[in-house]
């Protein structure tokens, strides 16, 4: 009489062996994708971060009346590569075209009108950070007014037909 073997064959270990490794390998790509992905979130978030405190900055500066139309580059250690662009906003151009052919009733025709020929008080700041190769991770705008510049605010007010301030 013959006995069964208690052992395993060759077939079986090798077809444990080829299932282990499936298993293996479909770990490490599945590690590797949420590593990268975590790098990514971190790198989204240190570039926001980074947005948002060059703009707190530069909004600090111009509150402290050193705010200079411009633009700058910096680099940080980390290798995001920060841009920061300041403007006076042209009233006229955001009208799209002369204010005489618009209508003078309009709100933002009438404010537009009163601020053409002066120099804006107005600023617009624009933060980019990008990353090493380039693209583009976060952006922010924001607008102050500049308190340096000698547009009387006063001028912003409605105009009604004939010129007179109300």
């Amino acid at each position: 009489m013959k006995r069964a073997s208690a052992a395993f064959t060759l077939l079986e270990v090798m077809g444990a062996v080829v299932i282990l490794g499936i298993v293996g390998v479909s770990l490490i790509t599945s590690s590797m994708d949420s590593s990268h992905r975590a790098r990514q979130a971190r790198d989204r978030l240190t570039a926001s971060l980074l947005a948002d405190s060059a703009l707190a900055e530069v909004e600090s500066r111009a509150q402290a009346g050193g705010l200079t139309p411009g633009s700058q580059q910096d680099e940080t250690p980390e290798g995001f590569a920060i841009v920061v662009e300041t403007e006076a906003v042209d009233f006229a151009s955001l009208a799209g075209g002369s204010l005489g052919e618009r209508d003078r009733d309009a709100g933002p025709a009438v404010l537009l009108e009163a601020q053409r020929g002066q120099a804006s008080s107005l600023m617009q700041i624009r933060v980019a950070v990008s990353d090493g190769s380039g693209g583009l991770v976060a952006e922010r705008t924001s607008f102050i007014f500049d308190p340096t510049a000698s547009a009387d605010l006063q001028s912003l007010a409605p105009v009604e037909e004939g010129g007179q301030q109300p």
